[in-house]
This record gives structure tokens, sequence and C-alpha cells, in this order.
């Protein structure tokens, strides 16, 4: 199968190519453009340098969430487009478990990615290597840093771009290497390969948010107030 994934539910943006597991091509920025400027030169780029079309891929796997409420927005409507022109399935995958994939090789380890959830709060999960892939212990969810230290049965592997503030929370815990612990489209493509079963057509992709928006909570809040 070939898969073209997509990565933009945090601050770096970034796409991939996989065929039949192998990864044959990668492409990554994170310079402080938004995504909706940089996710389609990305996918371009990638694709016209490997000689690859979009109508190569059989599958559009994109990070749905959580995570940035926008950058989530723009990688599912960029998978949908992608997949309306060319026909191909697309495949919701957590942004969660897509960092857990990029630690695959960490045989054994409890990984648990923390990504930030503004106030004090990470979205978070906890995986399990076993066999070459994450199995999941814990459903994505949303919790204070406060509660990390309850909510992992042992000192975690940690991931993500709250990774280095959960730390301070989890004593015995450590930090995945880097280039491990960033959003990549490569390990939504890892991911993919294992869940492939559990893709649709484009019109049923959705994100995945689990809290609403600063504007929303707002909005309710002032509705409540009145």
């Amino acid at each position: 199968m070939k898969i073209l994934s997509l990565e933009s539910s945090a601050g770096p943006a970034s796409v991939a190519f996989a065929e039949d597991g192998r990864i044959c091509a990668a492409q990554y920025q994170d310079v402080g453009s938004t995504h909706s400027r940089t996710l389609l030169p990305l996918c371009e780029s990638m694709l016209s340098n490997a000689g690859l079309s979009y109508a190569d891929a059989d599958l559009i796997a994109v990070s749905a969430g959580p995570g940035s409420f926008t950058g989530v927005r723009i990688g599912i409507a960029t998978a949908k487009g992608i997949a309306f022109g060319t026909g191909a399935k697309c495949l919701a995958v957590s942004s969660l478990l897509g960092l857990a994939a990029n630690c695959a090789d960490l045989e054994g380890e409890l990984l648990c990615p923390c990504v930030d959830a503004r106030c004090s709060r990470v979205y978070t999960a906890l995986f399990r290597v076993e066999n070459g892939f994450p199995r999941r212990l814990a459903e994505d969810q949303v919790l204070p840093l406060s509660a990390l230290a309850d909510f992992c049965p042992e000192p975690p592997v940690l991931l993500g771009d709250a990774a280095e503030a959960a730390l301070a929370a989890l004593p015995g815990a450590r930090l995945a290497p880097l280039a491990l612990r960033t959003h990549h489209a490569v390990g939504i493509a890892r991911a993919a390969e294992h869940f492939a079963a559990d893709a649709v057509e484009s019109d049923l992709l959705v994100p995945v948010y689990l809290q609403k928006s600063q504007a929303e909570q707002t909005r309710l809040d002032a509705e409540k107030k009145n």
C-alpha cells in the first residue's frame, strides 16, 4: 500500500510518502509559517523530487488531533482536497499515536506523548512498544500537568512539544531524543500502515479536538453570564 501522510497538528509541518512500510520520501519544516502556506507546497516539492504524484497514493493519512485547532483543520481540509481529486481513501490518525510511532524501536518502553493543551494542561495518552509498534494503554485525553504522576504507572519516555514541561511533574521520566519526540508525518505513515482497514471516504474524515477552542469557551462563558 502507498500512503501519503500529512502532519500539521502542532508547530512543525511535515509530509511523507510510504510504500509497504518503507518511507520513500519525507519533508519537514518548522520556521513559524502558517500551515495553510506550507503544507501543500511541502507535498508538491516532496512528490516532485521523488518522481511521484498525488495519484500514486492509495491512502491519504492525516494527523486528526488532538493539537492545534487551526493546524488540525488545515490538515483535514488538505487531506480531503487531495483525496477528492484522486479518489483515494482517507485515514484519521491520532497525533499522539503518530508521536508514539516515531519511537517504535524503543521495545518495551512506556511512552507518554504530551502535547500542549494550554492552561498547564496536556493532551496525552499511554503506549507500550511491543513487537515494534506502540500498543495503546490509555485513550487520548486532556489532563493537568499535575495529574501525570497518577496517570503513569511507571516513569515513561516523554514525547511531544510539552515533554519538557511534563518532565518536572514525573520523577524518573526521561525525554525521548529530540528527533523522535517531535511531530512528524513519518510517524503518521507508520501508524497508518497498521490501521489502513479503518480508512473512510473523504467526506467522512473528521478532526478530533477533545476540548472546545478558547474562542468557543469564551463565547459559552459570555452566554452563561448573560
